[in-house]
């Protein structure tokens, strides 16, 4: 990927999210099957939802099962977590 391209593409994912982007995090966020001692993440549900929205990827994350769980939420989403 050229320089020129990789500059669109964070500049795509640094855009800022909408309100109806919120909703589907809320909304993942929600519907995400987190092991019970664990507390939602707003961190890792958006990272997931940018990582989708642009054809996928991988999400680094110090938990792997949560970018997991939250890429469940999403059908068809290419996301895959690396633990950091």
């Amino acid at each position: 990927m050229l320089i020129e391209e990789r500059s669109v593409a964070l500049h795509a994912a640094a855009a800022g999210l909408g309100v109806s982007t919120c909703l589907t995090i809320g909304d993942m966020i929600g519907a995400a099957a987190l092991p019970t001692e664990k507390r939602p993440d707003p961190v890792d549900a958006p990272a997931v939802f940018i990582a989708a929205a642009h054809g996928g990827g991988v999400v680094l994350a110090s938990d792997a099962g949560d970018v997991e769980a939250y890429a469940a939420t999403l059908p068809g989403a290419d996301v895959s977590a690396v633990a950091v």
